[in-house]
This record gives structure tokens, sequence and C-alpha cells, in this order.
């Protein structure tokens, strides 16, 4: 009987180790790159002061730096508006096919390099394809083309990443075209 028991704790033991390691084969890295035809460009940055370049796509992230060119091995979300700064990087845009995650992403947040997001404003609302953010203030900033109850049409800035927007009175702008957002690495207004 204690035999019985010994094996059986041993087998646990052993199925538990080996749903660990198969975990961790499947965690969120930078690999060689599969997918080498990148569209288009959304945004690009150096996420958290590392010396490898990030580039935002419609097929999730790329790095660039002494290895070469690697691609997410997950993640793999179609970034529209994407700002890296020093903690990490503000992006907006719709999660990849199969993901649980709400569509559109409205403003998101990762400080892992994009492994996981935080939610912060518009979840499920609103995609930001002009979103830019101050590199080390995370002053934020967005044009925003579509309307919801809590935000006009138009430029807004945030303080305190998404939690409350001012509208930034554009007065003499006269165009229809925007084509991109910057924002100043340190200062803390408009």
């Amino acid at each position: 009987m204690k035999a019985g028991k010994i094996m059986f704790s041993l087998l646990v033991a052993i199925s538990v180790l080996s749903a660990c390691i198969a975990n961790e084969d499947k965690r969120f890295t930078y690999e060689e790159i599969k997918n080498s035809t990148v569209e288009h460009i959304h945004g690009l940055g150096y996420i958290n002061g590392q010396q490898e370049i990030a580039i935002a796509t419609h097929n999730g992230l790329y790095k660039y730096g002494q290895d070469g060119w690697r691609e997410a091995n997950g993640q793999k979300h179609d970034y529209m508006g994407f700002q890296a700064t020093r903690d990490g990087f503000f992006a907006s845009g719709h999660p990849e096919k199969g993901s649980n995650l709400k569509n559109p992403f409205g403003l998101i947040k990762s400080t892992d390099s994009g492994a996981s997001f935080e939610q912060l404003s518009f979840y499920g609302e609103n995609d930001f394809h002009y979103l830019a953010a101050g590199y080390n203030s995370n002053m934020v900033y967005v044009y925003n083309e579509t309307a919801t109850n809590d935000m006009e049409v138009g430029l807004h800035f945030s303080e305190n990443e998404g939690e409350s927007w001012t509208k930034v009175k554009m007065k003499g702008y006269n165009s229809n075209t925007l084509s991109n957002l910057a924002a100043h690495p340190r200062k803390r207004s408009y």
C-alpha cells in the first residue's frame, strides 16, 4: 500500500514538473524571424531603455539589435498606435486572431516588452491610430477620430496614463490630414 502511495506521489510530482517545464518553453520571447514581410510600421522606439529598437506592425512586435532581426513569439496584435517609453510602451490597435482581449484596445500599456498589458482607458471602445507619449514623462497624446461618450473627436492629452483627458484647442490648425504625433520626451504639458 505504501509503495502504491509513493509511486502515485512520484507520478504526480513528475507530471507537475513536466507541466512547469512545458509552460516555461511557451513563455513570451523574441525569436528568429518567421514572418519576414512587414507591410506597415506603426511605431518604433527603445522600450525600457533597451539597446534593441522595437517596431510595432500589423503582425506584432519586432526587435533589431546585436543578434539582427527577431520577432515576438506571441501577442501578435495589430498595433495601430505605438509609443516606446523608458518604462515600457503605450499602444492601441486590435488583438490578434483567437485572443480573448477586447477589440479595439483603447489605450494599453506594457512594461515587459509586450508579454502582458494593462488596459488604461477606452478598452473595447476606441482605436487610437495617432498616439504619442513622452519617453520620460509618460504624458500621453491621442488624436481621437471617433467620438465616444467620454471623448470628443480631436487632440487630447493625459498626464496620468489615461485616467483623465484634456482636449487641446487646435486654433489655427486647418487640415483634414494628420500623419503622426510626437511628444516632448520630458515636459509634462502641451
